[in-house]
């Protein structure tokens, strides 16, 4: 009797109970849409990101947490001191990365693998300069970029920490281009090389001596490439080898994201293949740890394979990477170069930078491979021009060099000559003896 009172009522609310829910419930953002075949562009992504940016950066903070203003206020007069040290930089209208300012006549560093198009730079007062790419250090992923214009001359160079970096437990502070605070952190590890080794995702036969594929591993740039289990890997970016130990060893020196070129056996025919290199992490894994980092934002697309990093659990976002990284003292202790993980950003530290630096002014590094596509037509004009008198001039000095080069061998060759005469003739000579 009692169940017969109770299941009209369970009818009645179960439509409410649903209605409740489907209001509680939040929007589906279009990253779940793609997850049902709705894939969004790469434009709706980029709109979502910085919605979700000026969100979380504009939102207020609780007076417990970093971003409060009673954790910012003693910063403030420290960094307010390094007004127009740094720059924003845009890409074709979009910001993808700070600028470091590093001399008054507008050299600036920055994240090399976030240039794209053509670049400008934003100073506080909201006026642009342009840009253009001097040379690029691929292993630290830094780019020295050439302010043009008459604001050169408001910017103000940071002077970089040549001193201990600040242990680990220690607070840091990020600078923003208004010449604010952008974020504050904590020293994680100690500065230390960051690599992260390469696999293509296979493995061979029993034999050692041997080269065919004993198994593909899915999800794998092995995978992607379409190797298949039986292939017999001939070269490896045009070198020959007939062992897996030899493949491991040329493998072994790539890491993820390098491309490689096969060149295989199958059935007979040979195969030209172009793989690329992924993560030294199992690809589930790796999936999981990815999806983890996630969920407090982007990463860098570039966030590993450093020949040093200070890591610190600053909260940041990929595009705020590649401005001054400031102690308590007020002292510049790196630039940031990476969005890492969930908890990790990282910084290069200061006195490497500063070597880096003065590389590329230098010109001892070349500049990033897509370095001419950005050039102009006068741009490439005038520094053919400029190319072509350090050639003349250097081929001078050789040629010069050269004639000195011979003269010298042929004074030497006739001292050389009068010697072996000399000693002949004394040879020759006979001796008197004494009675």
């Amino acid at each position: 009797m009692i169940l017969s009172l109770q299941q009209p009522g369970k009818k009645r609310l179960l439509p409410l109970a649903l209605l409740v829910l489907s209001l509680l419930a939040p929007p589906v953002d279009g990253l779940a849409q793609g997850r049902r075949g709705n894939t969004p562009s790469p434009e709706e992504i980029r709109k979502q990101y910085e919605k979700m940016q000026e969100k979380e950066r504009s939102r207020e903070a609780r007076p417990y947490e970093r971003d409060h203003s009673n954790i910012h206020g003693p910063l403030k007069e420290i960094i307010a001191r390094l007004g127009n040290c740094t720059v924003r930089v845009f890409c074709d209208g979009q910001k993808r990365a700070l600028g470091t300012v590093l001399s008054k006549r507008g050299e600036v560093l920055t994240k090399a693998s976030e240039l794209k198009g053509k670049i400008e730079c934003r100073l506080a007062d909201g006026s642009s300069l342009p840009a253009r790419v001097v040379g690029v250090s691929e292993p630290h992923d830094l780019a020295l970029l050439q302010l043009e214009g008459g604001l050169i001359g408001e910017l103000q160079p940071v002077r970089l920490s040549m001193d201990e970096p600040p242990s680990v437990g220690s607070f840091i502070a990020t600078a923003d281009s208004a010449g604010g605070v952008l974020a504050i952190g904590v020293v994680s590890v100690a500065p230390r090389g960051l690599k992260q080794r390469g696999i293509l995702g296979i493995s061979f036969s029993q034999r050692e001596d041997s080269t065919k594929l004993g198994q593909v591993f899915p999800g794998t740039g092995a995978a992607k490439a379409g190797l298949k289990v039986g292939d017999e890997i001939l070269e490896i970016d045009g070198k020959a080898v007939s062992s897996g130990r030899e493949v491991a060893e040329l493998l072994g020196k790539k890491v993820p994201g390098d491309k490689v070129r096969l060149k295989i056996m199958r059935a007979d025919k040979k195969l030209d293949i172009d793989a690329k290199m992924g993560s030294d992490i199992e690809p589930d894994r790796q999936n999981r740890l990815d999806r983890m980092n996630l969920l407090a934002g982007p990463l860098s697309q570039r966030r590993s394979n450093f020949p040093a990093v200070l890591q610190h659990d600053t909260y940041l976002f990929p595009n705020e990477c590649g401005g001054p990284v400031v102690s308590l003292a007020g002292r510049v202790i790196g630039i940031n170069i990476a969005r890492g993980g969930r908890v990790e950003s990282y910084a290069l530290p200061a006195t490497e930078t500063f070597e880096i630096f003065l590389q590329l002014r230098a010109g001892n590094l070349g500049p990033s491979p897509d370095y001419l596509a950005r050039l102009s037509v006068s741009e490439i004009d005038k520094k053919l021009a400029a190319l072509s008198g350090k050639l003349e001039t250097a081929e001078k000095t050789l040629q010069d060099s050269t004639r000195q080069i011979e003269k010298l061998k042929s004074e030497i060759d006739e001292l050389r000559k009068a010697r072996i005469s000399h000693e002949k003739a004394e040879k020759a000579t006979p001796t008197r003896r004494r009675l």
